[in-house]
């Protein structure tokens, strides 16, 4: 015997593991709807740097339409901009992901040759 303990600290490996996971999907839902009582107009659209900037929108702010995205800082659509524009957020370990996505690519055309 002395082997059955190890399946309950898998177990209890993999919960502790889901709960960060549950609480990231629960803020993404409140930032859908933090999205949707701000000026959205689609994922087409380019994003309103003023109110990513500054946290607010002049236009907005005197009453005129914005064409452009409001969203709030942690959408994943303003993530990926801040990352495509080189100012990934503290929060994200840049380089270990880099390095990730490089070996991957590394790995790609290797065997593409």
């Amino acid at each position: 015997g002395g082997g059955g303990g190890g399946s309950a600290q898998i177990q209890a490996a993999l919960t502790a593991s889901s709960a960060p996971l549950l609480a990231a999907t629960a803020a993404a839902e409140a930032a859908t709807v933090a999205a949707t009582t701000l000026a959205d107009p689609g994922p087409g659209h380019q994003l309103c740097f003023d109110f990513i900037n500054r946290g607010a929108c002049a236009r907005l702010q005197r009453g005129e339409t914005c064409r452009y995205r409001h969203l709030p800082p942690a959408h994943p659509d303003v993530v990926a901009d801040r990352i495509r524009q080189g100012k990934a957020p503290s929060t994200m370990p840049a380089p270990a992901m880099g390095g990730y996505l490089e070996s991957l690519a590394r790995l790609g055309s290797a065997m593409h040759g």
